[in-house]
């Protein structure tokens, strides 16, 4: 049996023997849909960090002023998290560090911590471009800091194994001197990338964006010394609630 035509389609409504209309269309595809967006999605992250890797002054900057349109800071970063977050579940789970150390509702937050303080510390950042020539607003400080972030997400995947065993052997100097290292090359890295970064999106010289950047920075680990002497074992969870 038949019903009235579809007045967006033309074709008519199938009714079956319970007297209930059937649109006379199929199922929608939304797997095919998801699939489709989730390749989209993943396929702009990857092209967007290549971009970044290769040229991040100029692919900030172009970003900025509007030149070009890569994948939203927002969304670049969130699909970082996305396909780190569970390789980094698995590398702790590997390294078998105690979960205990961690109560269960800073376990579910403590995915939020980093994001915060980061925005937290943009500000100082901010301040100090603006002050050394920078014109743009807060949210392209915060936006091209999400770019610079596109890497590091990477190459933390490599030495979070090692900042765990150190954790595991404190007295051990080896760990804690290759820990050191691949420390301080992470930070290097992150600093050079920062600097390219709101470098471009400020239009400032490299030499102006880095100072601020380093000066906040070397304040920063001060802090973060001081704390973790103070705290003892208890700053210990707190530096695990930021690498994991």
């Amino acid at each position: 049996m038949t019903g009235e035509p579809d007045p967006h389609t033309g074709r008519e409504a199938a009714i079956d023997e319970s007297g209930v209309d059937r649109p006379g269309v199929e199922d929608p595809p939304w797997t095919r849909d998801a699939v489709a967006v989730i390749t989209h999605e993943i396929l702009g992250w990857l092209r967007a960090l290549v971009a970044f890797t290769r040229a991040p002054r100029r692919f900030v900057a172009d970003w900025a002023d509007g030149r070009t349109r890569p994948l939203n800071p927002l969304a670049f970063a969130l699909n970082g998290l996305t396909i780190a977050g569970p390789v980094t579940a698995l590398i702790v789970h590997m390294v078998a560090l105690p979960d205990d150390q961690l109560p269960f509702w800073v376990q579910v937050i403590k995915p939020l911590v980093p994001w915060a303080y980061n925005i937290l510390w943009l500000v100082p950042v901010h301040l100090g471009l603006r002050l050394m020539g920078g014109r743009r607003r807060l949210r392209t400080t915060i936006g091209a800091s999400f770019y610079a972030g596109g890497p590091m997400h990477i190459m933390r995947l490599f030495i979070l194994p090692i900042q765990l065993i150190q954790m595991q052997r404190p007295t051990d100097i080896r760990w804690s001197l290759i820990s050191g290292v691949a420390a301080l090359v992470q930070m290097t890295l992150l600093c050079i990338y920062l600097t390219a970064a709101l470098g471009g999106a400020h239009k400032l010289r490299p030499w102006r964006a880095a100072l601020v950047i380093l000066v906040l920075f070397v304040a920063s680990l001060v802090s973060w010394g001081y704390f973790g002497i103070k705290m003892g074992k208890s700053g210990m969870r707190i530096v695990r609630l930021f690498i994991t």
